[in-house]
């Protein structure tokens, strides 16, 4: 259904290439520096229609308490160079173990400490989906803080 309509959209990407190759006048690429545009405008409204519906199904699953597995290609990760991971918690120091002691650019407004090691050793796919889903429909909408801290 829609790979048909996709199909069309990459073909008219290549031939709107071809001509700018073979026509570089300014009227040309006033053309079609429109129809890429419009190109543009139709995946946009794709992209805010597959937010509203993974946010529609969220909510189901929220509300009725269904766990949809979220099939990502393994390549997806692997072009990320993530790796299938679990979060765990760091380890709390023992009674034997002193707190890691503050260094000078911390106090100062340096880069921020490294996470202890292990801390992020593991994420799991299905719990970072949602959460990923979820940070670029925040950006999305140009709410830049909330996409960054999900």
């Amino acid at each position: 259904m829609f790979q048909e309509k996709f199909a069309e959209i990459f073909a008219e990407l290549e031939s709107i290439e071809n001509k700018l190759k073979e026509n570089k006048s300014a009227g040309a690429k006033k053309e079609y520096s429109q129809r890429l545009l419009a190109l543009r405008q139709f995946m946009d409204q794709c992209i805010q229609s597959w937010l509203c519906f993974e946010e529609r199904v969220n909510q189901l699953q929220d509300n009725y308490g269904l766990q949809l597995p979220d099939d990502v290609p393994d390549l997806f990760f692997k072009d990320l160079e993530i790796a299938e991971l679990e979060l765990i918690a760091p380890e709390k120091p023992g009674p034997s173990k002193a707190p890691p002691k503050k260094k000078k650019e911390e106090k100062a407004g340096g880069p921020p400490p490294e996470p202890p090691a292990g801390y992020f050793s593991k994420i799991r796919k299905d719990a970072s989906i949602s959460s990923f889903k979820r940070g670029l429909g925040f950006y999305d909408l140009s709410m830049l803080e909330e996409a960054i801290r999900e």
